[in-house]
């Protein structure tokens, strides 16, 4: 199972390179694409799901052409959008039932069974004859992932999926995403580092339309052994840190501010070695002075 993405490309009419040239191989297993606000993940998850067509490139997943071939692909597709409305006053248990038979769910028992289990496994059955429109943001967050899951896709979508969901929230569907990811290409498009971190064994990371780096999640954080390194500093010295060195981040510790800087070598010696992560290594990639 594979999922082949070639020379995408994306504008917009307002002069925004969406997608530059966006080309990813992504096996069966789950996969992380990490970007900030912007970076064009969402586009490229629209594209992926059929919601937008792309100015130029090819995509196929497996054999089947994703750009010329879309109901093929809607069949074995589940999709959870960063956003998604719902129909006013339509009960939970109504709506589901009806992106089931959208969904191809033709026979009325597997489909009610079905139905019912999932709103069971989203913890939703005990609200499932309230209008989704009454939920709150986490319910209706659980209610886009039953959605995306019914019908057991083969390709799995899902845009900022661990908004609005409370820790054990989270960690549910963390759960049932790894189970999925054992007979699906499952791509999981965030901000957020931890997330990618601790589900997806490869990933890519995306800035400005652009794929940047794409390959083992773990290879990524080894690029920067001994690479990187910290100190504490006044804050009135930071833009001066900044012209010195390739700053990466910085936070507040104890009424000083403490810098990350990369470098092949130590800065000088007041730094200290510090232990590379993910984040430090997104920082790295999106620098003005990062490396590929």
């Amino acid at each position: 199972m594979l999922l082949r993405i070639d020379r995408l490309c994306k504008n917009y009419q307002c002069g925004i390179k969406a997608l530059d040239n966006v080309s990813l191989q992504i096996p069966a297993g789950l996969f992380g694409l990490l970007g900030s606000n912007g970076a064009g993940k969402s586009t490229l998850m629209r594209i992926l799901a059929t919601l937008q067509n792309p100015d130029s490139g090819d995509i196929f997943f497996n054999e089947i052409n994703v750009l010329q071939q879309k109901p093929l692909i809607r069949s074995l597709l589940g999709y959870l959008p960063q956003d998604f409305g719902v129909y006013p006053r339509t009960s939970a248990l109504d709506l589901l039932n009806h992106i089931a038979t959208l969904k191809g769910m033709t026979d009325p028992r597997s489909r009610r069974d079905a139905v019912t289990a999932m709103l069971q496994q989203v913890q939703l059955y005990n609200d499932r004859n309230r209008a989704v429109e009454t939920f709150s943001g986490g319910m209706k967050r659980r209610f886009g992932i039953a959605q995306a899951l019914l019908g057991n896709p083969r390709l799995l979508i899902v845009d900022e999926p661990t908004a609005g969901l409370d820790p054990t929230e989270r960690n549910r569907f963390c759960d049932m995403l790894v189970a999925i990811s054992e007979q699906a290409v499952v791509i999981l498009s965030t901000h957020l580092v931890h997330d990618i971190q601790q589900l997806c064994p490869n990933m890519a990371v995306i800035d400005c339309g652009r794929i940047l780096y794409a390959g083992p999640t773990a290879d990524a954080v080894s690029r920067l052994k001994s690479r990187i390194w910290k100190k504490s500093i006044h804050i009135a010295d930071l833009p001066q840190s900044r012209q010195l060195f390739q700053v990466l981040s910085t936070r507040q510790l104890m009424g000083r501010t403490e810098i990350v800087v990369f470098s092949d070598t130590q800065p000088d010696g007041d730094f200290m070695p510090c232990e590379a992560d993910l984040e430090t290594f997104f920082f790295w990639q999106t620098s003005p002075d990062g490396r590929n």
